[in-house]
């Protein structure tokens, strides 16, 4: 997955024959409650036409992995679910709001530098080196975490598939 879909999101709409009240039954009858610390697996909840799922794989699991969520509205018989797969609101505004944090603490950190006389070539070294690596260093780790974010999508639309007898549509058929 990459950075640009955590933050967009990949988009995934499906159709089932089943009514929304019916859809959310199944949904919570097979799914592992998030406060389950210990659940692996599909866990999430379908409740009041909103549904949140994630994949987690084993019992430790990256907690800014994205989640499958979005609505689950009446469609003719049955329901169309228009779900959204993306981190968290939460998770997504974390980058930013450090990269802010750790850019003002080495600017400031290096008009310091600039000002002391004692400042040597072997500090300003390390602050060219701290300038490029701090800032993207989490970035770096949270993509590596991230990489098997398509593979869960596919794993959590399965499922759907699956437990729903639903059937993927495309934007144009909607």
């Amino acid at each position: 997955m990459r950075l640009r879909d955590y933050y967009r999101g990949l988009k995934l709409r499906l159709a089932t024959a089943l009514p929304p009240a019916e859809v959310e039954r199944r949904i919570n009858d097979v799914t592992a409650s998030p406060l389950r610390p210990f659940a692996t697996g599909v866990v999430g909840y379908a409740n009041a036409g909103r549904l949140a799922l994630r994949y987690r794989p084993g019992f430790v699991a990256y907690r800014g992995m994205p989640m499958l969520t979005g609505s689950i509205s009446a469609r003719g018989g049955g329901s169309l679910l228009d779900l959204n797969y993306r981190g968290r609101a939460a998770a997504r505004a974390v980058f930013p709001v450090a990269y802010g944090a750790i850019a003002a603490m080495l600017l400031a950190w290096a008009i310091w530098g600039q000002w002391d006389p004692s400042f040597g070539p072997s500090q300003k070294a390390l602050l060219i080196a701290l300038l490029v690596t701090v800032p993207n260093l989490p970035l770096l780790i949270h993509m590596i975490a991230i990489r098997s974010g398509e593979a869960h999508l596919a794993r959590l639309a399965a499922f759907l598939r699956s437990e729903l007898d639903a059937t993927e549509i495309e934007e144009r058929d909607a």
